[in-house]
């Protein structure tokens, strides 16, 4: 007898997909700031950087063949696809039971400041800001933008606990507000601009992914009633 899926899973692979690259993109931001802070021959792992792009460049016949743009980027899109293809097969590895509340959990957490989280590290811990040197926009207002990630933060702690006090229109606000922001640091660190948008779109679908399958969870007006009101305080 074939095996039946978890009611919560079905469509939820683009949502897996676009987790698991968000995390890939975090995870890639301090590694390639790491890497250009070392010259060629300190450094393992830079070596094979440049020589894949070198390769990149060469199949694509592309001068100069060893700092060109555009497998710069190419090879960093790589690296982003490949750690994220890693963190999904590892969650196809979960049972199904186990793998709607990973997602439930952490999705919108990591869709809202994983990225935040690991650019503001990058810049506070691996002094980024000797290899971005043209990011005015983060350079100048790395504080602010610390103290918009904590309070995204702690607005999504009290929004998992159902503490969340603003209505749907204002929820909706904030969060086109945050992705615009971070779209806007993001444009300064990837040249050209469209480039550095792609990329801050990924986390931004991610939510988008995220709120489509946790709406499957309650499938009606009253028991959406029900857990609203088992939940709240008092």
């Amino acid at each position: 007898m074939p095996k039946r899926a978890h009611p919560h899973l079905a469509g939820s692979c683009l949502h897996e997909i676009l987790f698991s690259l968000t995390i890939g993109l975090a995870v890639s931001i301090p590694i390639r700031v790491y890497i250009a802070r070392f010259r060629s021959g300190r450094s393992k792992i830079l070596d094979l950087s440049v020589r894949m792009i070198i390769w990149v460049n060469s199949f694509l016949d592309l001068r100069p063949r060893k700092y060109n743009p555009v497998g710069v980027e190419l090879t960093y899109l790589c690296t982003i696809i490949g750690i994220g293809l890693v963190l999904w097969l590892a969650l196809q590895a979960l049972p199904a039971r186990a793998r709607f509340p990973v997602l439930r959990a952490a999705g919108i957490v990591v869709a809202v400041v994983a990225v935040p989280i690991s650019i503001l590290y990058a810049f506070a811990v691996e002094y980024a800001r000797t290899v971005w040197i043209d990011s005015p926009p983060i350079n100048n207002n790395i504080v602010w933008l610390a103290l918009e990630t904590t309070l995204a933060l702690a607005g999504l702690i009290l929004y998992l606990w159902r503490r969340w006090p603003l209505p749907l229109g204002a929820t909706t606000l904030l969060f086109v507000g945050h992705f615009s922001l971070w779209g806007w640091v993001f444009s300064s660190l990837f040249p050209p601009w469209a480039w550095g948008l792609a990329l801050s779109a990924v986390p931004a679908c991610s939510a988008l992914a995220w709120t489509s399958l946790i709406s499957k969870e309650v499938p009606t007006g009253a028991s959406r009633g029900e857990t609203v009101s088992g939940s709240a305080p008092g």
